[in-house]
């Protein structure tokens, strides 16, 4: 099928905001579908030539996405909401009006789209459109080209809505996306927070990982002990609990044999994790990254002792890097504790996961991953969550979305 996704991040953002439009484009590439991934552009421009566009498209190896960055508008009052420059007051009015002016609070980015949606309608002839939603004009415009191309639109949530949008507008602007053939969802959680906006027909479709994470031989750890964190830490107290958490283990039981305990982070967060973690100076080493490509993240998390990460307080907050942990074959563990829906998941997986409620909790974990208690997951399961795995749920539901049109 021809097909158009429409997400907010450009592919090559360093930002988690990124991952899962660009990785459901590059695997329904990989199933032979013809798909472009529409964007905003990285900082600093790099637009897509609009004038070349049709002639790009037609000479494109579809065996890959087709890229279209947009540049916004440039919208002064639109810079200083989202930056969050306004008084109080002030900016809550303007947020106010534009959403009830323009349904969302990236119109810039949505009006200088609108070439680009005719032009795609004509040249490339969708059948189909996946938008993500992470703000309402990614959906402003798939009902743009899906009305220009005639054809549906299907909308992705990723974020909670009720998180996202302001009281008083959640319904409304809730109704305005009716005319949406299906909806996907993160998680079973996100979709039950959307069942309170979207009386419409939904499927579950996780973020996944990247297969290479299974392949080539039995992961190792590196020598001595490595406690592995990736990802945003949220609450500062969390990573508070989980630093003491490691001083304590350290500190009070017989390590004869562990070597070296080093702690390493890799993510986003790197100054705030640089200086929480300073309590750990003495205690163990410290490697403090920022941003990692994937296969270099990959190394870190399959060479870890344990792999852990800290979870966002929420009723319907799905962490999808739990799949990625379970992937690199090594124990793993969170804290706080993980929804039922994770913990299902896991054990569907039967990896090695440690779901912990405090301090006593982590150093538990700590223990079991030192003696090496713990089962390796069933690649074969696990493969049913990888970005490959989860595209076959994707192709199914647009393709339904095609056939019902």
């Amino acid at each position: 099928m021809r097909a158009v996704f429409v997400n907010h991040c450009h592919p090559a953002m360093e930002h988690v905001c990124a991952l899962r439009a660009r990785c459901f484009a590059e695997a329904m590439s990989g199933r032979g579908h013809q798909v472009i991934l529409l964007t905003e552009t990285l900082p600093g421009g790099g637009a897509t030539e609009l004038e070349t566009l049709p002639s790009a498209l037609a000479g494109h190896d579809w065996s890959r996405p087709f890229g279209v960055a947009v540049e916004p508008m440039h919208d002064r009052i639109l810079d200083a909401i989202r930056d969050g420059r306004l008084p109080w007051g002030v900016r809550q009015a303007a947020i106010a009006y534009r959403y009830f002016k323009d349904a969302g609070l990236f119109s810039d980015w949505r009006k200088a789209a609108q070439p680009y949606v005719e032009t795609i309608a004509q040249a490339f002839e969708p059948d189909v459109i996946w938008a993500t939603f992470g703000n309402t004009d990614t959906w402003n415009i798939a009902q743009d080209l899906a009305r220009a191309a005639a054809c549906p639109w299907v909308g992705d949530i990723k974020d909670n809505w009720q998180n996202f949008i302001p009281r008083g507008f959640r319904r409304r602007l809730a109704a305005r996306y009716r005319d949406a053939t299906h909806l996907t969802a993160f998680s079973e959680g996100q979709l039950r927070e959307a069942d309170l906006w979207f009386g419409r027909e939904k499927t579950v479709l996780y973020s996944g990982f990247d297969e290479v994470l299974l392949q080539g031989s039995e992961p190792t750890p590196e020598a001595g002990f490595r406690i592995v964190l990736t990802g945003s830490i949220y609450h500062e107290e969390n990573l508070a609990v989980l630093v003491r958490a490691i001083a304590a283990w350290v500190g009070t039981a017989d390590r004869v044999g562990v070597g070296e305990v080093t702690f390493v982070y890799a993510g986003n967060e790197k100054e705030r994790v640089e200086r929480l973690t300073r309590p750990l100076e003495g205690v163990c080493r410290r490697e403090i990254h920022g941003f990692l490509q994937l296969e270099a993240l990959y190394a870190q998390q399959r060479s870890a002792s344990i792999n852990l990460y800290v979870r966002m307080p929420g009723k319907f907050i799905f962490h999808h890097k739990l799949f990625e942990l379970l992937a690199a074959g090594q124990p793993a563990a969170c804290f706080p504790e993980e929804t039922d829906e994770a913990l299902r998941l896991v054990a569907d997986a039967r990896g090695t996961f440690h779901s912990c409620r405090d301090e006593a909790a982590l150093c538990q974990a700590l223990d079991a991953a030192f003696s090496a208690a713990g089962d390796r997951p069933d690649l074969d399961r696990l493969r049913r969550y990888s970005w490959a795995g989860q595209a076959f749920i994707l192709e199914r539901v647009l393709g339904s979305a095609r056939a019902a049109k």
